[in-house]
């Protein structure tokens, strides 16, 4: 999952070069929603695969490792002239939501791995909402 990771951070890199940040968070966002519907709907037919879980949780850790290092940098952007505080504020809220998940999955039973798929399509539509209502403002 770390090597996931590791390679969507690369693929940033790549895609920075050829196109705005704004772009690639609309057109990322809303393909990785696409491919957790589509897990979530294969996961109700396929009970408990494993291998369908593992594809789709590399899938998920892809999308963070290309969605946070852009994030990061937009939202740091917006805080220009209080770089420093912006930027351990803004780790303190990642580390805050990162607990949070980690509390709330911890309180999931997984007797079905769409339930876990579910959590994934909740948090990406929660980036969609975000996108929509901080860097919408922006031209695409």
């Amino acid at each position: 999952m770390g090597f996931t990771f590791l390679t969507a951070t690369f693929m940033c890199q790549y895609l920075l070069r050829h196109l705005a940040v704004q772009k690639i968070i609309l057109i990322s966002i809303h393909v990785f929603l696409l491919i957790v519907s589509v897990g979530i709907a294969i996961a109700y037919f396929i009970n408990n695969n494993i291998v369908l879980l593992g594809i789709i949780s590399g899938i998920m850790f892809f999308a963070t490792g290309l969605l946070f290092p852009m994030s990061v940098g937009k939202t740091l952007s917006l805080f220009r002239d209080i770089a420093g505080s912006a930027t351990a504020t803004m780790y303190l809220i990642n580390t805050l939501m990162t607990s949070f998940c980690a509390f709330i999955l911890s309180l999931i039973h997984l007797d079905n791995v769409a339930i876990l798929f579910w959590v994934y399509f909740i948090l990406l539509v929660l980036c969609v909402v975000f996108y929509w209502g901080i860097f919408s403002r922006d031209k695409v």
